[in-house]
């Protein structure tokens, strides 16, 4: 069985309606906080912040169903 083959029957398998994209950076724009609302696009984003001590702050900017411009309501996670 040749790797294409192979590939195409996994690649059946797959259930692409459930991929989403994660992006993690320092700090993101304002059009790309809004793109979390996007009902046709699966993307979270999480803003990272680093401290002296090794610690990781990610804070998940999440979904929100006003589409307000006013502040954005985050989760954060601490990594160690």
């Amino acid at each position: 069985m040749t790797n294409d083959i192979m590939f195409k029957k996994s690649e059946d398998k797959f259930d692409w309606s459930q991929v989403r994209i994660i992006f993690i950076a320092g700090a993101f724009d304002k059009y790309q906080k809004d793109a979390v609302n996007n009902p046709d696009q699966s993307i979270d984003l999480y803003e990272a912040k680093l401290f002296d001590n090794d610690e990781m702050v990610l804070n998940k900017i999440e979904k929100n169903q006003w589409h307000s411009k006013k502040s954005l309501i985050m989760s954060s996670y601490l990594i160690k």
